[in-house]
């Protein structure tokens, strides 16, 4: 069989003749081990376990490692969702999809690494950011800063809406590990280009050309915020490194 079909109509993303690749999503227990690897703090109690949060849009799906005892295994034990409508072993299969962010709210007292690994994607990647809030992932294995994310493409079907004001402009909102920080593009007209326009933070605490080198570094998430009871979504067009 020759033809495939998809759950989406996808003749936005490619015409006839055009080569297509698929790839294997990546899973809860791809990211974090079927087993949890990654160490996570696991429970038989949700409530004091460490949750893995898996974003559509600004709906989140909760996730945790159950684990009967903490000294011998069980065969219940594995991957749940935290209010455990799904069965033994749906939970594992969960999707962590390209454009998906994902927030581990950790409750152990300690600090907590692990590594994921894959191939490097080239080419530029289509991510959905639709109107409302989105917890958006990286693909890129370099990160990029803002100044080079493409998110502003001076098309409000393309990208961002910016303006002279942070309360109308799309907004974005980029966490570290001391708190986080919310930026828009601020253009002072909407139909020419003056000196001024370029990222600026929402406060205008940062000089002019600062908020363009901010970085969102591999494996990290943010927010888009696409502000307006008429705003459509797009396909954000994320930039593929050109050199590791």
């Amino acid at each position: 069989d020759s033809s495939i079909t998809t759950s989406d109509n996808l003749t936005g993303f490619g015409a006839i003749g055009d080569t297509i690749k698929i790839r294997k999503h990546v899973t809860i227990a791809d990211m974090f081990g079927v087993n949890n690897s990654a160490n996570l703090r696991s429970s038989d109690d949700p409530s004091t376990a460490d949750e893995v949060l898996i974003y559509e849009g600004s709906t989140a799906t909760s996730y945790f490692y159950y684990r009967v005892s903490q000294t011998t295994n069980d065969p219940s034990d594995g991957w749940y969702d935290t209010g455990f409508t799904f069965a033994q072993g749906v939970a594992a299969k969960a999707v962590i999809a390209p454009n998906q962010g994902i927030v581990v709210k950790r409750k152990a007292a300690t600090q907590l690494s692990f590594t994921s690994s894959g191939a490097v994607k080239t080419g530029n990647t289509l991510l959905p950011v639709v109107r409302g809030l989105n917890v958006l992932g990286t693909v890129s294995a370099k990160g990029f800063t803002l100044g080079t994310s493409n998110l502003f493409t001076n098309s409000v079907s393309t990208g961002i809406k910016a303006s002279d004001d942070p309360s109308t402009a799309d907004e974005i909102t980029v966490y570290t590990p001391t708190g986080q920080t919310s930026y828009f593009y601020y253009k002072a007209s909407p139909t020419t280009t003056t000196a001024g326009d370029g990222w600026y933070d929402t406060g205008f605490l940062l000089a002019a050309g600062v908020a363009d080198t901010v970085s969102i570094t591999p494996g990290s998430a943010f927010v888009v915020n696409r502000k307006g009871a008429t705003a459509t979504s797009f396909n954000w067009s994320l930039p593929s490194p050109t050199s590791f």
